[in-house]
């Protein structure tokens, strides 16, 4: 059976004694599922963190490139307070809340970080929208 080698030590003596017929069998892929999710938690909160800091990295470029047209003005107005007080305020801004995730890592859960994700997503897709019809 290929599948035995990713399975944790423990449950490979369980499966060389499976019954193929046994209602047992779906209980038993469940526990081995969830342990392996839970496991791999922190793996999965490392992508969504990565995911959410490439999101935002190309919202600052996009951002910045839409900006300089003379129709399009930045809609939130901490950032654009931010932008005027400083050339880099819009890079600072993102820098605080990429290190706040950070801080905080070990209380966000990878919900948090999936629905954060979704939130730059669509902020994304809004300035790309902007950015096609310029």
């Amino acid at each position: 059976m290929v599948i035995k080698h990713f399975i944790f030590p423990e449950y490979r003596l369980h499966l060389a004694n499976l019954d193929r017929s046994s209602n047992a069998n779906s209980f038993f892929w469940t526990q081995v599922f969830f342990k392996w999710f839970f496991k791999n938690m922190t793996t999965l909160k490392v992508w969504m963190f990565a995911s959410f800091s490439l999101l935002v990295l190309a919202d600052g470029f996009i951002t910045d490139y839409i900006l300089r047209f003379q129709m399009f003005a930045e809609a939130n107005p901490v950032m654009s307070f931010a932008m005027e007080q400083s050339p880099l305020g819009m890079w600072t801004l993102k820098f605080i809340a990429l290190a706040g995730l950070l801080v905080f890592w070990k209380r966000v859960t990878p919900t948090v970080l999936c629905v954060v994700c979704c939130g730059m997503a669509f902020v994304m897709a809004n300035n790309c929208f902007w950015l096609a019809n310029a």
